[in-house]
């Protein structure tokens, strides 16, 4: 007997045949006693042996999937084509703006000396006329600030700085102007040693504008007020000099180089990728979508090619060509569209006009033909577009997952499980679109509670209703795309009947061998342990091994 048994084990250690009946029944692979055999899929490769688990799909699924894709990309590409803003047309727009006066230029100096308040103009101290602040970048009132401008005593409105700044850049590099700083630059902490954005406007010289000649006025050449580059005997006019912002470009560049460095650090391959993939989309947004809106091109339109071309490519160079990626790409499509519909409706419906705020405001003044209730379309798009993405890839991951995990599941049962697992991830969405709106709304939030008015009319203030509509667009969207990329996903998955495995057990009829007597005991031996617990039980004695 007991070379019976050894013999048997001998057999499943050297791996003859395929595929034999291990102990207990289980299906065990060729020399891997005990174990199930690995699952293999269409293209040759188990699940458990590469980045994403690979699913032979069916080929009508197939060919309908790449036929759409085709139309699609072919719709993205016409639209780039026919949308594209004219470089001409981008330049006459520029200029109808007005924005900047003609022959303004932006430069940057060094804060050297700051000092608390701001002496009338005409009193010892003060800067000349046209002194620097950082409300009006240029014109007469450009800095004349004193004690009687809006806002309460104490309050970052009200409060004023002097500074003494040195020019880094432009025609007067070198030379020391003194500016007034008020509102948001009084209150940025500012230090000395820390640049400034400065804008310089030509001037006339003081005596020039008088008419006493070339004897200088007050705050004429001698640099310290916010008039620079006229001197004795030169021809140079002088340029009026004020504070527009700080300059944080290090400051930034250091954040950006921390997120790059984390991305990469836990991403590794694929976070690099992600970073070259955002500046693909930064660079569709900025030579795409913003001039094309600059130039009164239709908003919607335009938000909709531009968000295609960004996912094109986008998930292929992130994720890679895969069923995975052509199912959550379909589905980001079709929330894409969804979007735009829900937005036109929404925007019509609450007669919302785009120019809500105070950019808005500024931006109809400087670029009247821009198509304002598109923008705000075209600005709902690209705001959910992150979220969704994010959304279709994991519903796409989960159906290619479960599958994996559970081959011989139907569709319909995969399509549920992965609905479950999408209802969790669109409640934390649905908080995540909320509250990353109403963060970027929090000034206006405050703003508007000092108001007193009805709860109901404060909601209907366009700037809130803004924010309320952004969210209820972005949010219908992504939850419905929840739905429709899970069963584009399962659409690529086999049937059940194709993908159950099928264990094998060639034996004696495989090899045209016929079974030895000894095998014949020892296969007589291991079938009682295929019975059930039951039938075990029910003879009183429990299943052994052979």
């Amino acid at each position: 007997m007991r070379s019976v048994i050894e013999r048997a084990r001998e057999r499943l250690r050297t791996g003859a045949g395929s595929a034999v009946t291990g102990w207990r029944g289980i299906p065990t692979a060729a020399g891997e006693p005990g174990r199930a055999p690995e699952r293999r899929h269409g293209h040759g490769r188990g699940h458990g042996r590469g980045p994403a688990p690979q699913i032979a799909a069916p080929r009508g699924v197939r060919l309908a999937a790449l036929l759409t894709l085709i139309g699609l990309a072919g719709a993205t590409l016409w639209g780039l084509l026919a949308l594209w803003p004219d470089g001409a047309e981008l330049a006459r727009s520029a200029e109808r703006s007005n924005y900047i006066a003609e022959g303004a230029s932006f430069e940057r100096g060094e804060l050297l000396r700051l000092q608390e308040g701001c002496a009338v103009p005409g009193q010892d101290g003060a800067g000349a006329p046209g002194a620097g602040s950082s409300e009006a970048p240029s014109g007469p009132d450009a800095g004349a600030g004193t004690a009687s401008e809006p806002g309460a005593a104490g309050s970052p409105e009200a409060e004023c700085l002097t500074a003494g700044v040195g020019l880094l850049t432009g025609p007067d590099s070198g030379r020391y102007v003194q500016l007034q700083l008020r509102g948001p630059l009084a209150a940025a902490g500012l230090r000395t040693g820390d640049h400034l954005e400065l804008l310089a406007v030509p001037s006339l010289p003081p005596a020039v504008q008088d008419g006493q000649g070339s004897d200088a006025g007050p705050g004429g050449a001698s640099g310290s007020g916010s008039e620079a580059g006229h001197a004795a005997g030169s021809s140079e006019p002088a340029r009026s000099y004020s504070a527009t912002g700080v300059f944080r470009g290090w400051a930034l560049a250091l954040g950006a180089a921390l997120f790059a460095a984390v991305v990469v650090a836990v991403g590794r391959w694929r976070g690099l990728l992600a970073l070259a993939a955002l500046g693909v989309a930064a660079w569709v947004l900025l030579a795409f979508v913003l001039p094309a809106l600059l130039t009164g091109g239709p908003g919607l339109l335009i938000g909709v090619v531009g968000s295609s071309a960004i996912m094109f490519a986008t998930l292929y160079f992130v994720h890679g060509p895969s069923l995975r990626t052509t199912a959550a790409l379909l589905g980001t499509l079709c929330g894409i569209l969804l979007m735009a519909a829900i937005s036109l409706a929404a925007v019509s419906m609450t007669r919302l006009s785009g120019i809500g705020d105070e950019a808005g405001s500024v931006l109809a003044g400087a670029a009247g033909q821009i198509d304002f209730r598109g923008l705000l379309s075209c600005a709902i798009i690209i705001a959910g577009l992150g979220v969704l993405n994010d959304v279709t890839i994991t519903q796409a991951s989960a159906v290619w997952e479960l599958h994996a995990a559970a081959p011989a599941l139907s569709r319909r049962e995969v399509y549920a499980r992965a609905m479950r697992i999408g209802r969790d991830h669109i409640a934390s969405t649905v908080y995540t679109v909320f509250f990353a709106y109403a963060g970027a709304a929090l000034s206006v939030l405050i703003l508007l509670t000092l108001y007193q008015r009805p709860l109901l009319s404060l909601l209907t203030h366009e700037d809130i209703a803004t924010e309320i509509v952004r969210t209820l667009c972005g949010s219908v969207g992504l939850v419905l795309a929840v739905p429709i990329t899970t069963a584009l996903a399962t659409l690529f998955l086999p049937r059940a009947e194709e993908a159950a495995p099928r264990w094998t057990d060639p034996g004696p009829a495989a090899t045209g061998a016929e079974p030895s007597d000894s095998e014949r005991e020892s296969r007589g031996r291991r079938e009682p342990a295929m019975r059930t617990p039951d039938q075990a039980g029910s003879d009183g004695r429990a299943s052994e091994p052979g």
